[in-house]
């Protein structure tokens, strides 16, 4: 009914956007040299996810950096002693 009442006022008026619905694909995939792909349905991220070179997303290559790179990185943090 509200509808109706819009297009009287406004006859240009749209109707109410739908609410947000999550689909998955497609989805981007990363791969750890920066590139990046898509894929369409489970399916494809299957075969490409074979490959550990690919993620779900950029973040999963600087989680998986070795403790010491971080170490490095971190200029507070306490250096090893070599004996």
């Amino acid at each position: 009914m509200q509808e109706g009442i819009l297009k009287k006022l406004n006859p240009n008026a749209q109707a109410p956007a739908k609410p947000y619905e999550h689909q998955d694909y497609p989805s981007v995939r990363y791969h750890r040299s920066g590139k990046t792909t898509v894929v369409n349905n489970a399916d494809e991220h299957a075969v490409l996810m074979e490959d550990k070179d690919w993620a779900e997303t950029p973040a999963a290559f600087a989680e998986a950096a070795p403790a010491e790179d971080a170490a490095a990185a971190d200029p507070a943090a306490p250096k090893k002693s070599r004996k």
